[in-house]
């Protein structure tokens, strides 16, 4: 009966607080910058080996570009709060007629993140262009945590401004992502940033929650009780 006991507090605990997620495993192997909201960080930086930026609760690294994107542009890390959305706006061009890829690590740093766990991602872009209903197409990949994948993917067009982006994905609570992405502008197009925006939200047990563990602690307690009694 106490191997019983035991495995119902496991599950009540579980009930309570949810399954744990990976620990933060960025590799920040280099020089980690930690910024305020509305730093720029030189692109040269974020590609350097092993570096990473510490944004709010956040840590971003493991920095990679491919095809039209040079890395020599800038990014802007803003936010409203230290446990909360951190956006990162990725300047710099992708030229008419080709694809630019970016690949980042974004993870929640256990030390600051007091709970909370990032739960989607906004993908949104800016474009360049004198013809009319000119567009980029952007597509990509969210690995999760637990390996599995969320794929995204929209267009932005101008001259009139619209299309399908900003596009939203939400997930399970993870506490690292990695991020791939592809940018296509058309040949009268030229992309000049990316912005993501990394969205979070705390998984500390609701008060409900604790009410239920408390009741079934107690429970659990009376139980062990009646059972000292009958032996």
């Amino acid at each position: 009966m106490r191997k019983f006991g035991l495995a119902a507090v496991g599950a009540v605990l579980a009930l309570a607080t949810g399954l744990s997620a990976p620990a933060y495993a960025v590799t920040c192997t280099g020089t980690t910058q930690t910024v305020q909201s509305g730093d720029i960080i030189q692109g040269g930086f974020l590609l350097g080996t092993g570096n990473c930026v510490a944004a709010a609760d956040k840590i971003f690294g493991d920095f990679s570009v491919n095809g039209s994107i040079t890395g020599q542009g800038t990014s802007q890390f803003t936010f409203q709060m230290l446990q909360g959305n951190v956006t990162v706006t990725f300047l710099g061009s992708v030229a008419p007629g080709t694809t630019g890829g970016l690949v980042y690590d974004v993870a929640v740093d256990p030390a600051l993140a007091n709970g909370f766990q990032i739960v989607g991602l906004q993908k949104d872009m800016t474009l360049s262009a004198t013809v009319a209903n000119s567009f980029a197409d952007l597509t990509g990949t969210v690995t999760l945590g637990d390996l599995s994948t969320v794929d995204f993917a929209c267009t932005r067009t101008v001259n009139p401004s619209g299309g399908s982006c900003p596009v939203t994905h939400l997930f399970t609570p993870q506490n690292q992502i990695n991020v791939s992405q592809n940018v296509t502008p058309d040949a009268n197009t030229t992309v000049t940033a990316i912005t993501d925006t990394v969205l979070q939200a705390s998984t500390v047990p609701e008060p409900a929650s604790l009410a239920l563990l408390g009741s079934a602690l107690a429970g659990l307690g009376l139980f062990y009780r009646r059972r000292q009694r009958s032996l």
